[in-house]
C-alpha cells in the first residue's frame, strides 16, 4: 500500500526531531550559545536536498530510489549498494535504540537495566516493523498531532523561566563556529533521501516539492526551539553539561495540577525514537529481503525477531553507557557528509539516467 504525502510528512515529524536532540549535547559544546544560527543555516541544506528529490520524482514517478539505481545495474554494484544501505540503517536504528533507552534509564528509572530497557523497546519496535510501513506511518501520524499540542503547551510554560539575555552576545567567537555547527546537522537532511525509498503515491506538478519543503520548514522551526530552549533556561555553560539538556528544560515547567510534566517530554521521545526506529528497521529489513531474494511473506516472523535481536545485542554492546555514545557523535556527523553528497550524486544521475 503506498503512503500519501500526510504520512511522509509525519515520518519525518516525528523522526527528525529525536536525531537532533542526539545531537544537541555534541553541537552546545561546539557551538555555543550560537548555536540556534547554525540550525538555521543548515536548513538552507535541506531546501536543496527538497529540490533535489523533487527532481527525482519528476524523472520516476512510478519508481522508488533503490528501484531505479538497481535497475540496469551490474550484479556487484547492486549487492554493493544494497550491503551499505543495510548497514547505514542498522546504525542508526542501534544509535537510536540506545538514545531512548539512556534516556529513560538517566531521567527516569535509573533502578532498571539498561538492558532490560532496551529489550522491551526492541521487542515492540519489531512488533511495528512486522505490520508494515503503513501502520507505522499511521502511528506517526498519531504521535505528531500529540507532539504538537504537548510540545507548543511546554513551550508556553517554560516561557516565563526564558532570560533572552543568555544569546548575547551574538557571534562572539566569528563565523567559523557557526559554519561548524551548520555541518552538525547535515545528517538529519542526509535522511530526508530514504523518504524516497518507500512506497508512495504520485502527485502531479509541485506537491511533492511543497510537501518537502514543509518538511523542512517545520523541522527547522522546532530545531530552532531545541536551541534555544535550554540556553534560554540555564545559560551556556550549565548546558553544556547535560547529557538532555531539553530534559532538564521541560523539569522546570509546573502547571500546579501536573507535578512531573517530563512525563510528557518522555513519552514524546519514546513516540518519536519508536517512529524512527520501526521505520529505519521495515526500510533495512526490505533490503535484506531484496538481497536475500527472499519472499517476506515466507519468513514474515523471522525478519522482524532478527531485527529485534540485531539492535537489542547492538545497544548494549556499542553504548554500554551515554559518554562513549557522545564520543561516537562527531565520526557519525563526518561519515554523514559523506552520506549526503553520496545521496545526492546518486539521486541527480538517477534523474537524469531516465526522464520521462
Amino acid at each position: 500500500m503506498k503512503l500519501n504525502r500526510g504520512h511522509i510528512f509525519y515520518l519525518a515529524f516525528m523522526n527528525y526531531s529525536i536525531l537532533n536532540l542526539w545531537l544537541l549535547p555534541f553541537a552546545f559544546h561546539i557551538v555555543g550559545r550560537d548555536l540556534w544560527l547554525s540550525t538555521l543555516a543548515a536548513g538552507a541544506i535541506g531546501v536543496l536536498v527538497a529540490v533535489v528529490m523533487w527532481n527525482f520524482d519528476r524523472s520516476h514517478p512510478e519508481e522508488g530510489a533503490m528501484d531505479a539505481a538497481l535497475s540496469g545495474s551490474g550484479k556487484w554494484f547492486q549487492t554493493a549498494l544494497l550491503v551499505v544501505s543495510i548497514l547505514y540503517l542498522l546504525f542508526l536504528c542501534i544509535t537510536g535504540t540506545a538514545y531512548v533507552a539512556q534516556f529513560i534509564s538517566i531521567g527516569f528509572i535509573q533502578e532498571t537495566p539498561f538492558k532490560v530497557i532496551v529489550l522491551v523497546f526492541v521487542l515492540v519496535t519489531a512488533y511495528a516493523v512486522h505490520r508494515g510501513i503503513w501502520a507505522i506511518a499511521n502511528a506517526a501520524g498519531i504521535f505528531s498531532l500529540l507532539a504538537m499540542v504537548t510540545g507548543s503547551i511546554m513551550s508556553l510554560s517554560i516561557t516565563v523561566h526564558r532570560q533572552m539575555n543568555n544569546f548575547l552576545p551574538i557571534a562572539e567567537n566569528g563565523i567559523g563556529p557557526i559554519l561548524l555547527g551548520t555541518l552538525l546537522f547535515v545528517p538529519i537532511w542526509t535522511e530526508m533521501f530514504f523518504l524516497l525509498f518507500v512506497p508512495r503515491k504520485t502527485f502531479e506538478g509541485r506537491q511533492w516539492l511543497n510537501t518537502y519543503l514543509w518538511i523542512v520548514g517545520v523541522n527547522t522551526f522546532v530545531f530552532i526551539g531545541h536551541t534555544i530552549g535550554p540556553v534560554s533556561v540555564f545559560g551556556i555553560e550549565q548546558t553544556k553539561n547535560m547529557n538532555f539538556p531539553e530534559l532538564n528544560s521541560v523539569k522546570v515547567i509546573g502547571l500546579g495540577f501536573i507535578d512531573r510534566f517530563d512525563v510528557y517530554g518522555l513519552a514524546l521521545m519514546i513516540f518519536g525514537t519508536f517512529v524512527r526506529v520501526s521505520f529505519y528497521g521495515w526500510l533495512m529489513l526490505s533490503h535484506v529481503y531484496r538481497l536475500l531474494k527472499q519472499n517476506p511473506t515466507k519468513v514474515s516472523w523471522l525478519g522482524p525477531a532478527s531485527t529485534a535481536a540485531a539492535l537489542w545485542l547492538g545497544a548494549i554492546v556499542l553504548f554500554p553507557d551515554s559518554v562513549f555514545f557522545t564520543s561516537l557523535t562527531g565520526p557519525f556527523v563526518y561519515s554523514s557528509v559523506g552520506f549526503l553528497a553520496f545521496f545526492a550524486l546518486s539521486v541527480l544521475y538517477l534523474s537524469r539516467r531516465r526522464k520521462v
